[in-house]
Parts: structure tokens; sequence; C-alpha cells
């Protein structure tokens, strides 16, 4: 029982823990202190918090605090993605659509699109300016569907299968 005990008291710790530094890391945005948002963002990315993993990704993407890395940005997206973050998933849609930090694919763009519309309502990043509906995605993913072949989306179709599949979350 004791030990029971313990480790609940040290799971609660080291998710207040992870609170109060993703509180410190907004408060860092919040006042355009960018490297050190980095910096604590980063710290939490490393240690598996999926919203850490999604702001770092961004910060790369938009030269934040940090010199501008697609490559970075996607690297960082990707593993929120893995994770179930709907917006990470947007916008690797986004990055695929216009080539930014991967070789530019209609196919992967809509795959992304399309897990994160059936992923969540939506998720919001609200000192990023972004808030990113289900409805909204679905219709980027409809406007990307336009300029595919029948052909493409029925890869990106089974893309987006086999990736849910492979990322149960």
């Amino acid at each position: 029982m004791k030990f029971i005990t313990l480790l609940l008291f040290t799971v609660l710790i080291s998710f207040n823990s992870f609170a109060d530094e993703l509180s410190d890391a907004d408060d860092a945005y919040k006042r355009e202190d960018f490297p050190t948002a980095f910096k604590l963002y980063h710290k939490l990315a490393d240690q598996g918090d999926v919203s850490g993993m999604f702001y770092v990704g961004y910060m790369f993407k938009k030269g934040m605090g940090v010199l501008q890395d697609y490559k970075q940005s996607v690297y960082w997206y990707n593993k929120a993605a893995e994770r179930g973050l709907a917006n990470a998933q947007t916008s690797l849609g986004f990055m695929y659509y216009s080539g930014e930090g991967v070789p530019e694919s209609l196919v992967k763009a809509h795959m992304f699109m399309n897990i994160a519309s059936v992923n969540e309502a939506s998720s919001e990043y609200p000192y990023l300016g972004l808030i990113h509906s289900q409805e909204a995605t679905r219709t980027k993913r409809d406007e990307i569907e336009k300029l595919m072949t029948s052909a493409q989306v029925t890869e990106a179709q089974k893309l987006a299968s086999e990736w849910m599949k492979a990322h149960p979350y």
C-alpha cells in the first residue's frame, strides 16, 4: 500500500511539474521572450510532452527564438502527430502542401489533413493565433483533393488508414 501511495504521489508531482513548466513556457511566449520560450518548450518536448513538441515545431517553422528550420519543424510536428495531436497533423499537411522542409506532396498533404479531420474536434493554441477546427481541416483537405487525380486520392486514403493503424493514440 505504501508503494502505491508513493507511486501516486510521484506521478502527481511529475504532472504538476509539467504543468508548471508549460505555464512558464507559455508566459515567456506571451512576453515575446522567444529564446526562453523555445528553451522551455524544447525541454518539455524532450521529456515527451506533446504540447512542447508542437510548440518547438511551430517555433522552428517561424524562426522564433531559434533559426528557422523547416526540417526541424517537420521533425517535431511529426513527433506530436504520432502522439495524436490534430494540430500537428494539420500543420504537417500544410507543410507537405507547400513543400516546406519536405518534398511537396498533395498525397501526403491530403493524408495528414484526413487524419487530423477525424482525430479531434479542434486544437487550440491561442498564443500562436491558431485555432484549427475539424471543419476547417476538412475544408482544406477537400480543396487539396480537387487538385488530385482519383488515384492520388485513393493512395492518400490508403496511407492515412495505414498511418492511423501504426499510430493508435
